[in-house]
């Protein structure tokens, strides 16, 4: 003999299938929206690893902008490019400087160094560990945008500068930083070997200890 149900029983089972129903929808529901979280958090993780800056120094081709000159470089090649500039005697940790300005220089060939109005150079132990460009009013980028723009043609650097102080931007690599601003009538462009500055600022710190 069939059991029947009755009417009470049949009305409680009726709400529990349905209330599990609603809990498997919700479920299902909450189980997408995780996975799409999940997948845009791993495309924009994605997208930040591909758009980082891993180029080295020496991963960087010749730019005509920069006139020839890069960190690495020795004293005497420096010298042999420009024989009418000084370099400052070398301090205790190893640091000795460069500046050049054509423009105050009557003497000086002005077209090796078209549209610069001053190249800061440092070195650390005889070699290249910074380059500072100032380029003036006749110079081809005019502004920070056109430079950035220009100059990662020219080095085949990544699309990944970041805002730098009120009008800067700025790239850091792996063993490298560049930076651009824009300075008096032209803009400015600083390369500098992040793995010199941390030597030098690791001899300072050992300087001043007791």
């Amino acid at each position: 003999m069939s059991k029947v149900q009755s009417p009470n029983r049949q009305h409680l089972t009726k709400k529990t299938l349905t209330s599990r129903r609603r809990s498997f929808v919700l479920d299902i529901g909450r189980w997408t929206f995780d996975i799409g979280l999940l997948l845009v958090f791993c495309a924009t993780g994605a997208f930040a690893q591909d758009n980082r800056c891993v180029l080295k120094l020496g991963d960087l081709p010749d730019a005509p902008e920069l006139f020839g000159f890069r960190p690495g470089q020795t004293t005497l090649q420096i010298k042999t490019r420009l024989p009418r500039a000084a370099i400052g005697k070398e301090n205790e940790l190893g640091i000795s400087k460069m500046n050049v300005s054509p423009d105050f220089d009557p003497l000086m060939d002005k077209s090796t160094l078209q549209g610069v109005r001053t190249l800061s150079i440092d070195f650390l132990d005889g070699r290249v560990s910074s380059l500072w460009f100032g380029y003036d009013n006749t110079f081809k980028w005019k502004t920070v945008a056109d430079f950035v723009r220009g100059i990662s043609r020219s080095l085949n650097l990544p699309d990944a500068w970041q805002p730098w102080k009120t009008r800067g931007q700025q790239l850091k690599c792996a063993d490298f930083e560049l930076t651009v601003t824009f300075v008096a009538e032209g803009p400015s462009f600083h390369l500098v070997d992040e793995n010199a500055e941390q030597t030098v600022n690791a001899r300072r710190q050992a300087a001043e200890e007791p």
